[in-house]
């Protein structure tokens, strides 16, 4: 299920993001406590639909609650 990041998903989300498996497919490396708090300090600026701008949304297993990743999109 696709939503809105919570503020109890800054653990998990630090930890995929500080996986360096992780990290070798993305754009960012030795990411940090610091760079997770920044982009949680930034969620309230983030809308869907507005044009040229992204959006990064949590991805959650439905059944469980888990969130177990994000998307980001460009509209």
């Amino acid at each position: 299920m696709l939503r809105r990041f919570k503020d109890a998903d800054l653990e998990p989300f630090l930890a995929y993001r500080a996986d360096p498996d992780v990290a070798r497919y993305q754009d960012w490396e030795n990411f940090t406590r610091d760079d997770a708090e920044r982009f949680f300090q930034g969620l309230d600026s983030m809308h869907p639909n507005v044009p040229g701008r992204w959006f990064q949304c949590a991805i959650e297993v439905k059944a469980t609650g888990e969130m177990i990743g994000d998307l980001g999109m460009l509209t």
